[in-house]
């Protein structure tokens, strides 16, 4: 199909950022790369066949720089990096997702999407 392939960065590379990149990963429809400060986690996705770069999610000028190019964003990150991970990610012009349920994050994604492209 003519489909468009989604390139995905899924920034965390902790359990849940697992379980997403491997579901992903059974689509021909995504292409997919984790990014984390952790080697050893990334390592484990090498394992598995992803794709992975390493970024420290607290720095957002740097991880706005590594976003560049992915269509989409998922956090799979901890809470408090949520707000950063989203500005980093309208920075790179991609649509964001994640799955938190804090309200405080929530709410400062919401606020950037006021004037956002993504």
């Amino acid at each position: 199909s003519n489909a468009m392939r989604w390139n995905i960065c899924v920034v965390g590379a902790g359990k849940i950022g697992q379980m997403i990149a491997a579901l992903l990963k059974t689509s021909s429809n995504y292409s997919v790369t984790v990014a984390d400060h952790d080697l050893a986690a990334l390592a484990v996705l090498n394992r598995m066949g992803v794709a992975t770069k390493q970024v420290d999610a607290k720095d957002e000028a740097g991880l706005a720089k590594a976003l560049g190019g992915f269509d989409a964003v998922i956090s799979a990150a901890p809470f408090f990096l949520t707000p950063i991970i989203a500005k980093a990610a309208k920075a790179a012009g991609a649509h964001y997702f994640d799955l938190t349920e804090d309200v405080a994050a929530t709410n400062a994604v919401r606020a950037l999407v006021e004037d956002s492209q993504t």
